[in-house]
């Protein structure tokens, strides 16, 4: 009798199957994982709203030249898959010793004020554009 080497159709869908099932259960242990100990959903929407009005305060500042007033938002936060939160935008400002203008802004959710996002950027001092009139202490320009 000859025998034949290789591997029969059964056999190779067999071992495609098993090697499918393997990688199922591996990916599904994976997207557990990263629900449970990822970030949570509004710790999320949070970050993406204190980023966007960090945008706008930026541009005021920068476009205006003003340092704006402490000041507290309430707004809501669009949640993916869900109605939006209602949130409190926290916006605090600050000159530095060097001229530069600190920028912070806290965000936290009514239902959950422990849940808070913060961030903080610093503004180089504005230089003045070319052939512009400077007040130097005080003084007036001839």
């Amino acid at each position: 009798m000859k025998r034949e080497r290789g591997e029969s159709l059964v056999e190779v869908v067999i071992a495609v199957a098993i090697v499918a099932l393997v990688g199922t259960a591996i990916l599904g242990g994976t997207l557990v994982a990263t629900h449970r100990y990822g970030p949570s959903i509004e710790q999320t929407a949070l970050q993406d709203a204190v980023h966007r009005e960090m945008r706008v305060v930026v541009d005021v500042m920068k476009y205006q030249g003003n340092v704006i007033g402490p000041a507290t938002v309430a707004t809501t936060v669009p949640m993916p898959g869900a109605s939006p939160a209602a949130a409190h935008l926290t916006i605090v400002t600050g000159l530095l010793g060097n001229g530069a203008t600190s920028v912070s802004i806290v965000a936290s959710l009514d239902a959950d004020a422990t849940n808070a996002v913060t961030l903080t950027t610093t503004l180089a001092p504005q230089v003045p554009l070319p052939s512009s009139t400077l007040l130097i202490n005080g003084s007036a320009p001839q």
